[in-house]
């Protein structure tokens, strides 16, 4: 199967999308802080579904506020689950595109696709790491095996040098 294509956006940049694209079948994980104000996503033929999300963008440490829980985890689980044979692209948006909609990014594109290093290198977020890592606990992965992947190149070119040092 063809890599997943996760889209990392803005509020603005995902109310414009469903606007304009019309074209590729998408699912979207939408995140604000607010209930009561939810995006006003234009339905289209090629919007399938809507996870929508309400969380803060901070970590547990943060005394105010409220961070994404495991049940926000589990909810995109699910909804990744159902849709990842379906469709070749997933949007995930929050306020600014940058924080939590990365760490949800991260997270899909490390399960999905096996690298999360676009997201990580990039200047343009800066990932909310509770959000990855409540995402990738959900989708069963734990630091260990993540790390095991992320680095599983590097271990390999370590091991070579190795026996070539023999």
């Amino acid at each position: 199967m063809d890599e997943m294509r996760i889209l990392i956006l803005s509020q603005e940049e995902a109310i414009t999308y469903t606007e304009t694209d019309k074209e590729n079948e998408y699912v979207i994980i939408s995140i604000t802080e607010n209930p009561a104000k939810p995006v006003k996503l234009t339905q289209n033929n090629s919007m399938l579904s809507v996870l929508r999300l309400y969380f803060d963008d901070i970590d547990l440490e943060c005394p105010e506020g409220i961070p994404m829980s495991q049940k926000d985890a589990q909810d995109i689980q699910e909804f990744v689950d159902n849709w990842k044979d379906k469709v070749n692209t997933i949007i995930v948006h929050c306020a600014a595109g940058i924080s939590r909609s990365a760490g949800v990014a991260a997270a899909l594109s490390m399960v999905l696709n096996g690298n999360d290093n676009e997201i990580w290198d990039s200047k343009h977020y800066l990932p909310n790491t509770h959000c990855c890592s409540m995402v990738m606990k959900a989708f069963g992965m734990s630091l260990e095996d993540y790390c095991k992947q992320k680095y599983a190149h590097l271990c390999e070119e370590l091991r070579k040098d190795e026996e070539n040092d023999n």
